[in-house]
């Protein structure tokens, strides 16, 4: 996986909104850089996958209070996904 091409890609895209963050701040946690991917992530909180994936930037970071509610929001939608009818 070539995260520094991708975040090069998507580096001027930031202000376009909460997906391409999500993707910058995944690529930076990926490349085992948390603290960098908090923010981006933070802009992104309302995609359910850029939750889950603060939550593992905070608790890496060493905030386990902030990241406990976002891990157990990324588990809970997941659940209901995995449990809803495909196709609907």
């Amino acid at each position: 996986r070539d995260y520094d091409a991708a975040m090069t890609a998507l580096k001027p895209l930031l202000a376009s909104g909460g997906d391409v963050q999500f993707l910058y701040g995944a690529s930076l946690l990926n490349q085992q850089q948390p603290e960098a991917a908090i923010p981006h992530l933070r802009a992104a909180v309302t995609i359910v996958s850029a939750r889950a994936a603060l939550g593992q930037a905070l608790l890496q970071t060493g905030k386990p209070e902030e990241a406990i509610p976002l891990l157990k929001d990324g588990l809970a939608a997941w659940v209901v996904l995995q449990e809803s009818p495909r196709g609907s």
